[in-house]
């Protein structure tokens, strides 16, 4: 049994653990999803922060003396092996039940104690919020060896779920990638690493050597993450400046080989070879600093409607039955705080069906005008 901590929109993380091969995958928490079998390690997962294989579920009352029985048990012959007394580092994090920071630290005390009886060093991570952050985490090598540790703590009424993380995200990978890239450009979007890296999850399954496609390339950005995922790279932009850009941002990340890249209009470009998966953000228009007016508003759904329903009839015919694709497409802030999205009734006819609830993953920040409508389908 494992846990995943999940990102700011939980609703993402777990429909890319169910994409990625997790079975049963339960919320425990909002922010904490529960799953069973194999799933890929955290560095090929943007929606998931940590990872943690299930220790032990207990009540509330007898969280402390499992504590002291698991590192009694477990964690003290496993740190002394062969005879040697190594230095722990221990983190603990905690979701849920209205832990503060100092109850937090102090279940790494009751850990500590025990170790302490035979002698074994133990440095504790402060805790300044009930969660390590990532940064924290990673930074720390909390899941690195056997003697860096970090416990997640998921409080639920009485039960309690105790892990051990065996992942953690690498903010430092991820900002490297949106900021030191050598070509962006505000203007076509600026998607985040993480996010692309879930749209890829969603579209090709975890599965390595898949022929991706990306039909709206831009500056590659969901192109890098399907390399880094062990994917074939294909992309197309009606912008030779754009395939440029992705060449030049390709070669950055490393990428000399394997890739096709070639200037084409989305709506009427004839690809070449098998494609295996679509994974893209069609054009979200151009950059908006205030809510849209109800006139504006039906022009730049109507455009948009009319470039992914051009889009989705030129591919039809180019791919397999049982394809999959993973589309962003845009939807707009409205006065009222909601969004208004697309109409894409359209999709019956061109044979495409809607998989499970993809309509539920709209991603957008606070404040932000133009969202990310995740839309996820299959070639029927």
């Amino acid at each position: 049994m494992k846990i995943a901590i999940l990102g700011r929109q939980p609703e993402f993380g777990v429909a890319e653990l169910w994409a990625v091969g997790a079975d049963s995958v339960r919320p425990l928490l909002a922010e904490v999803a529960e799953f069973d079998g194999e799933v890929p390690g955290i560095e090929r997962l943007g929606s998931v922060k940590k990872l943690g294989e299930v220790l032990f579920v207990t009540s509330r009352g007898q969280l402390v003396s499992e504590l002291k029985k698991f590192a009694r048990d477990t964690l003290i012959p496993s740190v002394t092996k062969g005879g040697e007394r190594h230095k722990v580092t221990i983190g603990v994090s905690a979701y849920g039940g209205r832990m503060n920071p100092k109850d937090t630290f102090n279940l790494g005390v009751t850990v500590k104690k025990v170790l302490r009886t035979k002698d074994i060093s133990v440095r504790l991570v402060p805790n300044t919020d009930p969660e390590l952050s990532t940064a924290q985490s990673h930074h720390n090598g909390l899941s690195k060896t056997p003697y860096k540790i970090e416990l997640l703590v998921v409080a639920q009424d009485d039960r309690v779920t105790v892990a051990q993380m065996i992942g953690v995200q690498n903010p430092d990978a991820y900002a490297a990638r949106d900021q030191k890239r050598p070509k962006r450009d505000a203007f076509v979007g600026m998607l985040p690493p993480k996010l692309a890296q879930t749209i890829v999850n969603l579209a090709a399954g975890g599965r390595s050597g898949l022929r991706v496609l990306d039909p709206f390339c831009g500056t590659g950005v969901i192109l890098q993450e399907a390399h880094l995922a062990g994917c074939k790279l294909y992309g197309t932009d009606i912008s030779q400046k754009m395939i440029d850009y992705t060449r030049v941002n390709l070669e950055w990340l490393g990428v000399n080989s394997g890739v096709d890249l070639e200037a084409g209009d989305a709506t009427t470009h004839q690809w070449s070879g098998k494609i295996d998966a679509v994974a893209s953000e069609i054009y979200l228009g151009s950059p908006m600093s205030s809510v849209p007016s109800f006139a504006k508003l039906q022009v730049l759904r109507r455009n948009a409607e009319e470039l992914l329903e051009a889009f989705l009839e030129n591919l039809a015919p180019q791919i397999e039955s049982g394809t999959r694709l993973c589309l962003a497409v845009p939807a707009w802030r409205q006065e009222n705080g909601g969004f208004a999205r697309l109409n894409i009734d359209f999709l019956e006819r061109l044979e495409y069906n809607v998989k499970g609830k993809s309509r539920d993953l709209l991603y957008a920040r606070e404040q932000q005008i133009v969202a990310r409508d995740l839309i996820i389908l299959v070639k029927k």
